[in-house]
């Protein structure tokens, strides 16, 4: 399964979280990717506390975790960005916990960029779609 762009009721509930990124990662010279991933499957955590110990840990239905690695890569398939998943927050929807993940990711200047977070494929993005995006990919799995 591979990760999915927030549709625009994803943007809402990440607006409401008031998410921002911004962390160290390896130097490029290009644009600087705020990178938010939601898990929309429950921890099934009973506290605050206790979800986000399973979400830093990985402890879910993905085995994303805390640092977890993400590559950018361009349109030829050559990594054009590395970085990590340095944040994490555990966030109470309708009664369950979820993950969701922050990471910031500097990029070298491509026409096209696709993310892969622990190996696992996300979608493609254009450079002027991420530009008019404010440099943030906005991702759910």
């Amino acid at each position: 399964m591979g990760f999915r762009k927030v549709a625009a009721a994803g943007l809402a509930v990440l607006g409401v979280l008031g998410l921002q990124v911004g962390a160290a990662a390896p130097s490029y010279a290009g644009p600087k990717i705020k990178v938010t991933l939601l898990l929309t499957d429950p921890t099934y955590a009973s506290s605050k506390a206790q979800a986000t110990k399973w979400c830093r840990l990985g402890i879910n239905d993905y085995d994303i975790s805390k640092g977890s690695s993400i590559k950018l890569l361009n349109g030829s398939g050559d990594i054009a960005g590395l970085g990590t998943l340095n944040k994490v927050r555990a966030i109470k929807s309708s009664g369950d916990w979820y993950c969701v993940y922050r990471g910031t990711v500097n990029a070298e200047t491509e026409k096209f960029y696709s993310i892969e977070i622990d190996g696992r494929s996300g979608p493609d993005y254009s450079y002027n779609e991420l530009r008019k995006k404010k440099w943030q990919m906005e991702l759910t799995l």
